[in-house]
């Protein structure tokens, strides 16, 4: 288990074997990130990216990048909403904004 914030996640090669073995399949990337916010609880936040469609020839990185964007969309969000980032969460329909590069803030 490591911290949502470290890059690169370092996915390991157990999801070639998967492709190569089940291909053609779909994956759907997921970014998770667990804060404790003022809760005795912690809240886990979860964002999807779109299916991605896989063959024989898995382009992990490719994988690894869109699970890496989600997670960087969920600190932006936790940036921006704080404590409040639960009520203003969207649904479950709903997506979060793309995550803005610290360079491209304030042009």
């Amino acid at each position: 288990i490591w911290p949502s914030f470290k890059r690169p996640l370092a996915f390991r090669p157990g999801i070639g074997l998967l492709a190569r073995e089940l291909a053609p399949l779909a994956v759907l990337p997921i970014g998770l990130h667990v804060e404790p916010l003022s809760a005795t609880r912690p809240t886990v936040f979860a964002s999807s990216a779109e299916l991605i469609s896989i063959d024989r020839n898995l382009d992990l990185a490719g994988v690894e990048s869109a699970v890496a964007r989600e997670i960087d969309a969920i600190h932006a969000f936790l940036s921006r909403h704080g404590e409040d980032a639960p009520r203003h969460w969207p649904g479950p329909q709903g997506r979060l904004p793309a995550a803005i590069a610290p360079a491209e803030i304030g042009r």
